[in-house]
């Protein structure tokens, strides 16, 4: 979001672009979801305070509600959900990569 120079109040502003850019935040805020979705449940319980549910409900609503959508919820998990997943997930990659276990065993 910040790319686009986005804040929060102009995301949301008119109902045209609304549709839009909330198009635009979805797929890869969905791809990240889904694939959230797919790691086994040992790297899940490794990354502690990671909330798994509410990432699955995400894609779920995406997938099956996408009208009902809020374009503030798709700013809050594009601005600090998805980063700090992001984070966590790069976290947990270099750690494995520096030659230490990825599940924290």
């Amino acid at each position: 979001m910040n790319r686009y120079g986005l804040t929060e109040d102009s995301f949301a502003s008119s109902d045209a672009e609304i549709i839009a850019r909330c198009d635009s935040a979805l797929m890869p805020l969905f791809v990240l979801a889904e694939d959230a979705c797919h790691l086994s449940e040992s790297v899940q319980n490794a990354l502690d305070g990671v909330p798994w549910r509410e990432i699955r409900g995400f894609r779920n609503f995406v997938a099956h509600g996408y009208w009902e959508l809020d374009p503030r919820v798709v700013w809050e998990v594009a601005t600090d959900s998805a980063p700090a997943l992001a984070a966590a997930l790069e976290g947990a990659c270099r750690k494995h990569i520096a030659g230490g276990p990825l599940l924290g065993t």
